[in-house]
């Protein structure tokens, strides 16, 4: 159970309720600060999102901070000593409309104690997690755990052996439903929606449709999604600048409750792919649009 009854009251008194629906994108909106945690999963996602958020316009937007240790849980950002804790105190000033957070296995009790927390101090604050891909496609499983713990991951793995949407949603869903289920379980105890979800993990499985059916421009491998070192694909699946833009545009379809359709090319994407990044730029708005405006707890929905 987590421990929220004690503030449930200012909560009822202080908090306005979430909008569902999409704004309307003719103006841009105020801007929001933002404190983000996270990991090697989040980081590019988060940069891609601040730089998302400038080319929409959106003037005076700022992050707060952001809280980066690798291969984090969110429960390592909580327990930082308290001088080295710019969440944590980003937080306690209320200098914070909306907190990110990354977790790597579900649960996490970091998510419950910085909710909390942040309430305490801004009782109209928001919180999203990120919901990411898999690790070689690995369920979060104790198994995966330890494989994780150890970095021993199948260095021989090819997304591209994955043929079906379908059948990597099967492997995924354990994983996505862990935190579905822990977000619910979490807005049940605070008596109100306040913590959505970033839906990246279900926005990858999309694209990754479109490049099996040859529908994503200039993309003819899964393996695009994923960062290359040295010439080899990353054992742990870190995103590449693909995934990344992607990821930021969830980030902000979910923050801003905002189509990030028709915004002009983010820097990276136009780095890696030159030659015409503005069809999959398009296209990887549109997907993300998707997976956030179809994700019952996005907090978003699309107007209709």
């Amino acid at each position: 159970m987590f421990p929220f009854r004690h503030f449930l009251s200012v909560l009822i008194l202080g908090t306005t309720s979430v909008g569902v629906r999409a704004a309307d994108n003719a103006a841009p909106p105020r801007a929001l600060r933002v404190v983000s945690s996270g990991n090697s999963f989040s980081g590019g996602s988060v940069s891609t999102f601040d730089e998302v958020v400038r080319l929409a316009g959106i003037k005076g937007a700022s992050r707060a901070v952001y809280s980066g240790i690798g291969g984090s849980r969110v429960i390592q950002h909580w327990d930082l000593p308290d001088d080295k804790n710019v969440a944590k105190k980003a937080l306690l000033e209320g200098n914070a409309d909306v907190m990110t957070m990354n977790p790597i296995f579900i649960p996490d009790e970091g998510i419950a104690k910085f909710v909390k927390f942040g309430f305490g101090k801004n009782p109209k604050m928001r919180f999203a997690v990120q919901q990411s891909w898999l690790i070689c496609d690995q369920r979060g499983t104790p198994e995966t755990e330890v494989l994780y713990a150890k970095r021993n991951y199948n260095k021989k793995f090819d997304p591209n052996t994955r043929t079906s949407g379908d059948e990597i949603r099967k492997e995924y869903e354990p994983v996505f439903k862990a935190l579905e289920d822990h977000v619910r379980e979490l807005n049940k105890q605070i008596g109100r929606e306040v913590v959505f979800i970033i839906p990246i993990g279900r926005a990858s499985i999309l694209l990754r449709e479109k490049i099996v059916a040859k529908q994503a421009p200039g993309l003819d491998s899964q393996n695009a999604l994923f960062d290359v070192r040295d010439g080899v694909r990353d054992e742990m699946c870190h995103p590449s600048n693909i995934l990344t833009t992607l990821g930021g545009y969830c980030y902000y379809a979910t923050i801003y409750q905002r189509s990030p359709v028709g915004l002009p090319v983010p820097q990276n994407l136009a780095k890696t792919h030159p030659a015409e990044p503005e069809k999959l730029n398009r296209l990887l708005q549109e997907l993300a649009w998707q997976a956030v405006t179809e994700h019952p707890q996005s907090g978003v929905k699309a107007v209709r």
